[in-house]
C-alpha cells in the first residue's frame, strides 16, 4: 500500500478495532482444584502505509484465583503477578507485512508483542497458490517485562531467543488445518508442537494442541512431565444486538503458568 492508497481508504479502514473476553481454565492443578482467569482486551490496529501497523491494546483482569507461587521468570511461571494487574498495557508494537514475491510472506514487528514479553523478529511463510500446504521459519528475540511495576512497561534483565521451523496442511474440507512446529521455546527448551485446528462458518475458530520438549515440567498432578497441551475456542458475538463489531470471547483449557513448552503470542501471525 503506498501513502496515496492511504489516504484513499475510508478513516473506518484504517483502524482496526477488537474486543476479546479472554477466559482460560486448568482442570486441574495441585492442591488448588479448578483453576481460571478472566480478562477484557481492547485492541486498536492502525494500518499505515507500506504495509506498516501500530498496534496498541490494554488489557482488563477482573478475576482470577491463580496462586502466587514463584516470581521465576523464564517461560510464563510468574503468570499470577501478571493476572493481578487490574490495567496493564497488554501490546504495543510496530509490524510490516509485505509479500515478498511469487508465493511468499514476510511479517516483522517490534515492541511490547504481548503480555508478558517484548522484543523483535519476524516471520517468513511459503503458501503456494493452489496448494494445501505452507511452510515457513520465525524467530524472536525477546525480553521478559517485569510484572512487578505498575503497568508492567520494564524489562527484566538478559534477553532470550525463541524461534520455530512450522508447517500447515490444509485438509480437502477447507475447513481443518494440521499444523506442527519444531524449535526453541521461551524457557530455553527445543521440542515440537502438533495440532489441529477448525474454522466453523459462523466464524467460530476451535483448535487442540501438544507440545512435548527435552525439559521437565511441574505436571498438573503434582509429578514431572515433558508435555504441555490444551483446547483452544474463540467465538464472534459481533452480530448480537448491543454488542460491539469485532467482539470474541476466547476460551482456553491449559495449566497455568508453565515453564516449558511456551510460545510467543505475537500479533499479525502469517
Amino acid at each position: 500500500m503506498t501513502f496515496r492508497d492511504y489516504l484513499a481508504l475510508p478513516k473506518e479502514d484504517k483502524i482496526i478495532k477488537q474486543i476479546s473476553f479472554d477466559n482460560q481454565i486448568s482442570l486441574a492443578e495441585e492442591d488448588s482444584g479448578v483453576l481460571s482467569r478472566h480478562s477484557v482486551l481492547y485492541q486498536t490496529e492502525n494500518i499505515l502505509p507500506f504495509g506498516l501497523r501500530l498496534g496498541i491494546g490494554t488489557r482488563l483482569n477482573y478475576a482470577h484465583d491463580l496462586p502466587f507461587k514463584t516470581l521465576e521468570t523464564q517461560g510464563r511461571q510468574d503468570e499470577a503477578f501478571f493476572a493481578n494487574k487490574l490495567i496493564d498495557l497488554d501490546n504495543g508494537y510496530l509490524s510490516w507485512l509485505r509479500n515478498m514475491g511469487q508465493h511468499t510472506y514476510f511479517h516483522a514487528a517490534v515492541g511490547y508483542l504481548e503480555e508478558q514479553y517484548a522484543g523483535i523478529g519476524a516471520e517468513v511463510l511459503y503458501r503456494p497458490f493452489g496448494k494445501r500446504y505452507a511452510v515457513g521459519v520465525d524467530g524472536w528475540q525477546v525480553r521478559k517485562r517485569d510484572s512487578q511495576t505498575s503497568t508492567v512497561g520494564a524489562l527484566t534483565q538478559g534477553s532470550d531467543f525463541t524461534g520455530h521451523a512450522n508447517i500447515f496442511y490444509e485438509l480437502p474440507d477447507e475447513k481443518t488445518t494440521l499444523f506442527a512446529k519444531g524449535g526453541k521455546y521461551l524457557a530455553g527448551d527445543y521440542g515440537a508442537t502438533f495440532g489441529v485446528k477448525n474454522n466453523f462458518k459462523q466464524g467460530a475458530k476451535l483448535s487442540a494442541f501438544v507440545t512435548a520438549t527435552n525439559e521437565d515440567d511441574v505436571s498438573i498432578f503434582g509429578g514431572k512431565t515433558n508435555l504441555y497441551g490444551g483446547v483452544q475456542l474463540s467465538l464472534p458475538v459481533g452480530n448480537i444486538p448491543y454488542v460491539a463489531n469485532n467482539t470474541k470471547v476466547n476460551l482456553t483449557v491449559a495449566p497455568f503458568a508453565r515453564k516449558t513448552g511456551q510460545v510467543l503470542y505475537r500479533p499479525n501471525k502469517l
